[in-house]
């Protein structure tokens, strides 16, 4: 008995010992892949980009279409930082429209409007495999140029804002130019800039004056220009009396003067006659 303990005591610890040692080691946390800058696009990839059209699909550009999931994509894990940061205030319409649009695809630009419409137009087969679920168009009438309109593509709606066709509310945007889109307008074909980033950003409307607060700066205004004209009037009076008195002090020390000036004394000529029987 005392020798199988024995045995005992030596074979288990060294079994225990032999499942530590077989055991794998653990595997390190994976972490996350860090977010690109905006300015990391690859730029190289939107060559094949068709302007003055549609966003073309597989079968008609497939170039432009891998372009465009491309696009999305990497715009949807840029950080807004950094599109704020990284977008440029001088790319205008007659950039983005004009013949060498291409010199300006891929750059991040910043635009500010008033929103009109977002739709949800759904992801395609490309980013919905990335985990994209949502891929909205908006619709942006530009402050600067009256009349023309932008297209915007962003996978984010901001807080505060949903899904309509009837919005009105400012918001700016920062976003890869990625085409002049041609579309039919109820007025026949028109152009837009077709911009890709990641979220809109909301401006805050600012409070609306009540009528009270309205009427109060009304009547302000009118007391002030009525106490200016009191104040001209007034001072046009004094400024007639003043002068009045002044003219009227001149004429009376002229008329003075003259009743001063001394009269020659009477001429008394001799009779020549007096002697004369």
């Amino acid at each position: 008995m005392n020798l199988v303990l024995k045995l005992l005591s030596i074979f288990v610890p060294l079994q225990l010992t032999a499942a530590v040692v077989s055991q794998p080691p653990a595997h390190p946390p994976v972490e996350p892949p860090a977010a690109p800058a905006a300015t990391d696009l690859n730029k190289s990839l939107l060559k094949f980009v068709e302007d003055d059209a549609k966003v073309r699909n597989e079968d008609e550009n497939p170039d432009e279409a891998r372009a465009y999931d491309y696009v999305v994509g990497f715009a949807g894990r840029v950080p807004v930082e950094s599109f704020e940061s990284a977008a440029r205030k001088d790319i205008t319409f007659a950039h983005m429209l004009g013949d060498e649009a291409y010199k300006y695809r891929g750059e991040v630009v910043h635009i500010r409007g008033q929103l009109k419409r977002i739709i949800d137009i759904g992801p395609t087969k490309g980013l919905k495999a990335e985990g994209i679920d949502h891929l909205y168009e908006a619709w942006l009438m530009s402050d600067v140029y009256r009349g023309y309109s932008y297209c915007l593509l962003f996978t984010e709606l901001p807080p505060g804002l949903s899904v309509g066709e009837k919005l009105d509310q400012p918001v700016e945007f920062d976003g890869y130019f990625f085409k002049n889109y041609r579309f039919a307008a109820g007025d026949g074909p028109r152009r837009a800039p077709l911009l890709i980033g990641r979220t809109l950003n909301v401006i805050s409307n600012p409070p609306k004056s009540s009528l009270f607060d309205e009427m109060t700066k009304a009547l302000l205004i009118v007391l002030t220009l009525l106490a200016i004209l009191v104040g001209v009037g007034g001072g046009l009076v004094l400024w007639l009396r003043t002068t009045d008195r002044r003219t009227k002090a001149r004429i009376d020390q002229a008329r003075g003067n003259f009743k001063t000036i001394p009269t020659p004394e009477a001429f008394h000529e001799p009779n020549p006659f007096n002697d004369v029987n």
